[in-house]
Parts: structure tokens; sequence; C-alpha cells
């Protein structure tokens, strides 16, 4: 059985993702089937990623190509579990994306920077700014944007590693489930700092053209900055 008390870094990743872009489904109609997790997304490194933390828990995991017009680029990446322990794990602790759990605050901090990696995967964003610096270089802004009920827990969990951020904004409920959603600001920095990261390398090569930017390359001495 996965605890979570003492689960590592995979664990922390899946439940991050779970938290966010991932969902746990069963087929109507057929009780045989046990329950899947699922991720279906357009960034192939977030997929991959996903995919090495499942099988570092041992999962069996089904990754493929999925071609859906809706997408703009005309395919997903889609990857599936139907591990029955992590699938029990995560509806049962989370109380079926309800909460985060609470070992997840008495983590350690290489776990918790995991989980906001899963999360911040899923919901964050780095965005260009409209106006640039006065020496005309691009500025960016970080924050995430997700269900306000769960971002409320996740600000703390942040805080606790040395994130700092701003104040929640509300937003427009999701028309299809009239979910109550709400953004919270990042300070970049700090999650320079505090030694955040993505796996997604659209939003890691603005956190890169950041650094570059604004001289932080002493925050981050082992990583290679480049501009993108």
């Amino acid at each position: 059985m996965i605890d979570g008390q003492s689960a590592g870094k995979s664990f922390a990743y899946i439940l991050g993702v779970y938290l966010g872009d991932g969902c746990i489904t069963r087929p109507k109609n057929r009780p045989t089937i046990s329950y899947v997790f699922r991720l279906e997304v357009f960034d192939e490194d977030f997929a991959i990623a996903t995919e090495k933390a499942l099988d570092e828990l041992e999962c069996k995991v089904y990754f493929r190509k999925s071609y859906r017009t809706r997408y703009k680029q005309g395919y997903s990446f889609v990857v599936e579990t139907r591990d029955k322990e992590l699938t029990e794990a995560l509806r049962k602790d989370t109380r079926c994306k309800e909460i985060i759990p609470s070992y997840v605050y008495k983590w350690n901090k290489e776990n918790k920077i995991a989980f906001i990696s899963g999360v911040m995967d899923s919901e964050g964003f780095v965005s260009k700014r409209t106006k640039p610096l006065a020496n005309g270089l691009p500025s960016f802004m970080m924050g995430i944007k997700m269900d306000y009920n769960i971002l409320k827990q996740f600000k703390p969990i942040l805080q606790s590693v040395g994130i700092k951020t701003g104040k929640f904004t509300m937003t427009k409920p999701k028309w299809v489930t009239n979910i109550q959603t709400a953004n919270l600001t990042i300070n970049i920095p700090s999650w320079i700092e505090a030694g955040g990261y993505f796996h997604i390398q659209r939003k890691k090569s603005r956190v890169e053209q950041y650094i570059n930017n604004t001289n932080l390359n002493d925050y981050m001495p082992d990583m290679q900055v480049k501009a993108c």
C-alpha cells in the first residue's frame, strides 16, 4: 500500500499532476474495469516526465500519441495506468481532488518541490509581459490558475519552501463544472532560489530567459542557461 507520508519524489510529482491536469476515471457500465489514472496534454515533455515518475513507482504505464482536432497541433499525448494501489491512494488521500493531503505539509523540501512541480507543470504559467524592461528586454510574470479550493491550500506549501506569492485574484468559474478558480502570482527570484523547476520546456525557457535578462545566474549554478 502506498504510504503518502513516506513516499518519495515520484509519488509527490504524480500527486501534484493529479491535482492539476490529471484525472482518475472508471468506464461507465463496466464494473470489472479498474480505475484509470490518466493525463492528456499537448506537451510531450510533460507526458514523458509523468511516464517516468509512474515507472519509478513500478506502475504499468501506457503512453500514446492521440490525434485530436481540438488541439491546435492536431494531437496530444496520453499517459495512463490502471495501478490499483496508486489510484486508490490518490482518490482516498485527496477525497477525489477536494483536498491536499495533510502529510504533504510535513514532507521534506525535496518532496514538496517535486509536488509543486507537478502542480505547476499542470496549472502554472510563465508569461511575457506587454511592457518590457527599461533596457528593452522582455519581462516575465509567473503564476498559477486553478480551483480556488486547492489553490488556497497550495499557497502555504509554496511559502514553506521559500517561494513568495502575491494575493489571490478570483476569476470566472469554469463554465462546465462551475468550479471557482483563482490566479496567484509567484515571485520568480524566490522560485529560482528555492529550487523550483518545470519539466515543460516552453515554461522552463521563459524562466531561463528571465535569468539571462536580470543577471540571476548565481541562483542556478548547476543549470545550463540559454536564451530562447
